[in-house]
């Protein structure tokens, strides 16, 4: 993306000239599949000379907007004589475009540090029409804003999926990996997605997640370490119309073994197919939903080890039914120990995650 505020005015010999900013700020409100590549972003100030990173602050928040955009925000502390560009890149996951479309729209807003611009707006998202491109200074409203839009068209290369996969990411990362290095005492998220290939439909819906509690093959003694539960941000499940709930454990939960016990009741069909209710009945685990935990420990989930999110309604209290070549994402976030081991095989933490569906 490149972004460009000029502001000029006429002089008396009629010709046009830039009119100096003291500083300027950059408010983008980028496309809800897009994550911003911090290390891309550059400034450039008077006469095109690019600017050093010290001469600018940059903050990221995802999910700023209901709809789930993201605000990039760039304040420009050096002045410039007329002329600010910004320019950066977003990362789509193909997940992310699937779930929210080809077809994005950028907004942005340009906030001189000057006392006003002749023609500006206040700060009430001028043109755009949007509510989260209104009130992006809390200090000013006077008419001190332009504003700018841009669609485009978002193409990938992809094959089909129909899957489930858990990726990972420290924020603000320009995107989801499959695995990742975490500081001490810092936030991690994990992203899950569920999706369906063109031909399927799936309903009853319900992803189990054994955070950070599994043992592979070529690990047989599983995670070293493990993080803290923070939040589970479902905030893009509901805006699909799912009304999801969620149902936590304090037990290490072993999903193998709860599968072959939910498996081991009597049913015609060969293929696995589960209900909160089998979870919530085995002897094994005690199941309660994440606000009844939270209520019982001071808002806190910093004991919980296992996860089932139930997705099998809507928001009407029907059956919640993914369609075809339909995606549904949520959030995992994480706190990472205070303390870590001086050797780096002490420090690894793996993943499990099931879903099942009809």
């Amino acid at each position: 993306w490149t972004v460009v505020a000029t502001e000029t005015q006429q002089t008396s010999s009629g010709s046009t000239v830039g009119v100096e900013q003291e500083s300027g700020t950059f408010y983008d409100l980028f496309p809800e599949s897009g994550r911003v590549d911090l290390s891309s972003i550059q400034v450039f100030g008077s006469s095109g000379k690019e600017l050093e990173s010290y001469q600018y602050d940059v903050s990221v928040q995802q999910n700023y907007s209901e709809d789930g955009k993201g605000l990039l925000t760039v304040k420009i502390k050096t002045p410039s004589d007329g002329k600010y560009t910004l320019k950066y890149n977003t990362v789509h996951n193909w997940s992310d475009i699937l779930e929210f479309g080809r077809y994005a729209i950028n907004y942005v807003a340009y906030e001189t540090g000057n006392p006003s611009i002749a023609s500006g707006y206040p700060d009430n998202g001028g043109n755009t029409g949007l509510a989260a491109m209104a009130d992006l200074d809390p200090d000013t409203n006077d008419r001190k804003f332009i504003y700018a839009q841009k669609d485009i068209r978002l193409n990938a290369l992809t094959s089909t999926t129909t899957s489930i996969e858990k990726r990972v990411a420290i924020n603000p990362d320009a995107g989801f990996t499959y695995e990742t290095s975490v500081n001490p005492d810092s936030q991690y998220i994990y992203r899950v997605c569920v999706a369906n290939d063109m031909h399927t439909t799936a309903s009853d819906i319900f992803v189990m997640d054994s955070i950070e509690n599994f043992e592979p093959d070529e690990d047989p003694s599983g995670s070293k370490w493990h993080g803290t539960l923070k939040r589970i941000d479902l905030s893009r499940l509901t805006l699909k119309g799912a009304a999801p709930v969620v149902y936590v454990s304090t037990s290490d939960v072993d999903f193998i073994d709860l599968r072959s016990q939910i498996q081991s009741r009597p049913d015609p069909s060969d293929r696995y197919v589960a209900t909160i209710d089998d979870l919530k009945g085995t002897q094994q685990y005690v199941w309660v939903t994440q606000e009844e935990y939270a209520a019982a420990h001071g808002g806190s989930l910093a004991g919980v080890k296992s996860i089932v999110v139930d997705i099998s309604k809507n928001s009407l209290g029907n059956p919640f039914v993914l369609g075809k070549s339909g995606i549904l994402t949520f959030d995992i976030y994480m706190q990472s120990p205070a303390d870590m081991s001086d050797d780096p095989a002490l420090n690894k933490s793996y993943n499990d995650i099931g879903f099942s569906a009809v």
